[in-house]
């Protein structure tokens, strides 16, 4: 390992240290949001609503809400028409 300077090394840990801990608050925050986005779409709000609301684009939200079922798919036109 190439030896580098005390200063450098204790502000790479550090900041990994933060990091670390910032992730762990990130994967939280996330996972509480997206039970609010959830909660607020069947509590009736458009996902206009949302949007207007969260920190996701309504690409985002649409997926959110279609892994729990709250997507409704619009039907395909048949064939040759």
């Amino acid at each position: 390992m190439i030896r580098v300077s005390d200063e450098t090394e204790r502000e790479l840990r550090d900041a990994s240290r933060v990091f670390v801990r910032l992730d762990d608050g990130l994967d939280k925050a996330r996972v509480r949001l997206h039970a609010a986005i959830i909660a607020h779409k069947r509590d009736g709000a458009k996902v206009s609503d949302i949007e207007d609301i969260a920190p996701y684009r309504r690409g985002r939200i649409t997926a959110i809400l279609d892994k729990v079922g709250l997507v409704e798919k619009k039907a395909k036109p048949p064939a040759g028409s």
